[in-house]
């Protein structure tokens, strides 16, 4: 799904030949060895631009990630019966690729277009020739500093396509950019910006003639961008929007004549608001091209949905038109969208989905006729969705899916032994036996976020997951040495999210987790973020909730990590909010019947936060966190909490374990921190060479000569268009993309 599913990469390839491995045979470095973790394999793949010359012949385009966990263009064709995968070159000494759009001027000439990583490491365009029986990298020019790609392309004929898209400059706005196709190269094509503008991007484009197209997109300053190709430039368009819109994007158009196009996207309209993730648009938009200038017309917008958005349009005719698209669900997921433009008026039609999928969308149509249509997408992030129009009826195809990883993410560990840790993260769970990792499989697949082994044969996991009231419910599984059985958890009586964090377990018979809950008018942001703070006790036989406490003046608390040295001694800590949107550490105590809240000392600021606790007793704690942009270590003496000082200063902790009152370790992003019981001291981790944004998130200790640390990197993953915070307007960066795999380290003191 590439135009508003997937996170845009900025600049985390700027690591990916550096290494990452600093100091390797070093003494900072000597303790930290690397032990390769497996990472799920499954079929996978996302088709985000079709093209269909007749009712048999069709070829769709898009992206999958490959074994070696590397985002990977995909193509495949339709010969009216079934669909068969092709074999897509990448570029020479090309780290990652995909394919954006596709447009074909015959069943033996095709056009595909998108963007790869070389390795600069810079993201460049791509551009892909199809002769009916293969493809080839076709040089395209670039313009900018970094992130060139082509979104989509239209060939007017087999000697000449438009190619449109976006580029960073070395200023860090984004400019349009558009590139012509003249059957042996490509050329660069100047293309006018709005004034005042930092970010513009064009999306689609049809071209009748080549003296003849018409591409659409987005733009800060305006919202909508149109521009005209007269054969020798581009030029500017007004975008006459519906009344009241705000927060509009075009994402594709279509054109049957100089004098006939439809565009299709999303914009906000009154009386609704721009009330999904990110900000984004809420109902779907269409505007019409007469020659002269652009008009809005109104889709029909579903009922009972929170959001619709029409990503791709093909018209057979001018007054034969299909849209598709998707919308959102009353619990957070998507299902898909058609509309149809009869020349006068659109109309909803009805759209198959997936089985069992949570998330579907259709992000590209092709008609050959009326009443013959192919539209292309993606399933649950990770598989191809294609359908069919015959008549008036909508059908499921079955595409093709390249066999790939699904990736993985580790982010709790517990260490009953040197020779025994279960790592959990999401719906994976591994093992270590001395040796190696392996992937165990849990009763059920879902959100797991911590874990706490008592024995090799008693570990207990906690999280959450999605129920089918649209809310998060929290989970519970356990592992009793053979397998995984799901745990009924007592969560508390409310229509929001309830989620468990972190859990610990002194005995094989006495567990205390800690999480969050929310109430349905809960505004608290972020993952893991509620309004109350939740714990629950398991005795051997049952969870049941404890009370929990919150600050005076608290808007949004949660707890993020607990520890007990037996069933009546526990801490666990996390944070809370007040009205001014400051953050403060907060710590709560468990005697074996209640909690109560514990004075904690903040470092000074609005930002703080404790993340993780270890015990090593009654009277020595650990827990770490972050203040501000500085790592935070507070130490529990059994009387009070003290801040400590620390060496490495940046970033946050996220991990710590305490084996004895001597000894702890605590890791966060990068750096890694060694108490002895007197000072900390910085240990440097190891990281895969190559590696992309690698992190370590939790850490368990056996001793303080064995310590095992998970987490999780990112690799390659050419950046897609999304909407942002600022509704309609492309995500400019922050943040990584990339296909997440595990991490785990052995630390030997």
């Amino acid at each position: 799904m590439h135009r508003m599913h997937v996170v845009a990469l900025s600049g985390v390839v700027a690591a990916l030949l550096t290494g990452l491995e600093p100091g390797v045979g070093s003494a900072a470095t000597a303790p930290w060895s690397i032990a390769r973790t497996p990472n799920p394999h499954a079929r996978n793949g996302s088709l985000a631009s079709i093209s269909c010359t007749s009712t048999t012949v069709c070829v769709a385009v898009g992206n999958h990630v490959n074994l070696s966990g590397l985002q990977h263009g995909l193509a495949e064709v339709w010969n009216g019966t079934r669909w068969t995968g092709t074999s897509v070159p990448t570029p020479k000494r090309g780290l990652a690729a995909t394919l954006f759009g596709v447009s074909c001027a015959s069943a033996t000439d095709c056009v595909a277009v998108g963007a790869w990583v070389n390795n600069g490491p810079f993201e460049v365009t791509l551009a892909e020739h199809w002769n009916g029986t293969s493809w080839s990298v076709t040089p395209s020019p670039n313009a900018g500093a970094d992130q060139r790609m082509l979104l989509a392309v239209s060939c007017a004929s087999a000697t000449f396509c438009a190619a449109v898209g976006s580029y960073f400059t070395v200023s860090n706005t984004v400019q349009t950019l558009a590139e012509h196709w003249d059957g042996s190269t490509w050329s660069l094509d100047p293309t006018p910006n709005p004034s005042g503008a930092t970010y513009r991007r064009l999306d689609g484009v049809s071209c009748v003639s080549a003296t003849d197209c018409e591409a659409v997109g987005s733009s800060d300053a305006n919202q909508v961008l149109a521009e005209h190709w007269n054969g020798s430039g581009w030029s500017l368009q007004t975008v006459a929007l519906p009344s009241g819109a705000s927060n509009s994007s075009l994402a594709a158009v279509s054109c049957t004549s100089a004098t006939a196009c439809i565009a299709v996207g999303g914009a906000c309209l009154p009386p609704a608001q721009c009330n999904v993730v990110g900000g984004g648009p809420t109902s779907p938009l269409a505007e019409r091209w007469n020659g002269t200038s652009w008009a809005a017309s109104a889709p029909v917008a579903p009922s009972g949905v929170s959001a619709a958005y029409l990503d791709g349009v093909s018209c057979a005719t001018a007054s034969a038109c299909a849209a598709v698209g998707f919308s959102t669900t009353d619990f957070g997921g998507t299902v898909t969208l058609a509309e149809n433009w009869n020349g006068t008026s659109w109309s909803q039609q009805t759209t198959p989905n997936a089985a069992g999928s949570i998330f579907n969308s259709l992000e590209a149509v092709s008609c050959a006729s009326a009443t013959s249509c192919i539209s292309a997408g993606g399933v649950n992030y990770s598989g191809t969705l294609a359908e069919q129009l015959s008549g008036t009826s909508w059908s499921l195809l079955h595409a093709a899916d390249p066999g790939g990883t699904l990736g993985g993410e580790l982010a709790s560990v517990a260490c009953a032994s040197s020779t025994a840790c279960t790592a959990v993260g999401g719906s994976l769970i591994e093992a270590w036996n001395g040796t190696s990792w392996s992937i165990q499989r849990p009763a059920e697949p879902v959100g797991f976020r911590g874990v706490s082994c008592s024995l090799a044969t008693a570990c207990t996991a906690v999280g959450g997951y999605l129920s089918g009231v649209g809310a998060d419910r929290s989970l519970a599984q356990r592992w009793d040495g053979s397998a995984w059985s799901v745990q009924s958890t007592a969560d508390p009586s409310t229509s929001g999210n309830v989620d468990l964090s972190a859990v610990s377990c002194p005995s094989a018979t006495s567990c205390i987790a800690v999480g969050m809950f929310e109430t349905s008018s809960s505004y608290c942001l972020g993952p893991g973020a509620g309004d109350s703070p939740l714990a629950e006790e398991w005795d051997g036989t049952a969870w049941s909730l404890s009370s929990v406490p919150a600050p005076s003046g608290a808007v949004c608390v949660a707890l993020t990590g607990v520890s007990c040295t037996s069933a009546t001694q526990c801490f666990g800590v996390g944070s809370y909010t007040d009205s001014a949107n400051n953050s403060f550490t907060l710590v709560e105590r468990w005697n074996g019947t209640a909690w109560s809240i514990v004075a904690g000392t903040d470092p000074g600021g609005g930002s703080n936060q404790l993340n993780a606790v270890s015990c090593a007793s009654a009277t020595l704690c650990v827990a770490v966190g972050v203040s501000g942009f500085q790592s935070l270590a507070e130490l529990w003496n059994g009387t009070s909490w003290s801040v400590q000082s620390l060496p490495s200063g940046c970033c946050a902790l996220t991990g710590v374990s305490c084996p004895s009152t001597t000894s702890c370790l605590a890791v966060g992003g990068h750096i890694a921190e060694r108490w002895d019981g007197l000072t900390w001291a910085f240990s440097q981790p190891v990281f895969p060479k190559k590696a992309i944004d690698y992190s370590i998130v939790a850490d368990s200790c056996a001793s303080a000569t064995a310590c095992t640390a998970v987490g999780h990197g990112l690799d390659v993953l050419i950046p897609a268009p999304v909407l942002s915070s600022g509704g309609g307007i492309p995500s400019t960066g922050g943040g990584g993309g990339g296909t997440p795999v595990t991490l785990a380290e052995t630390y030997s003191g």
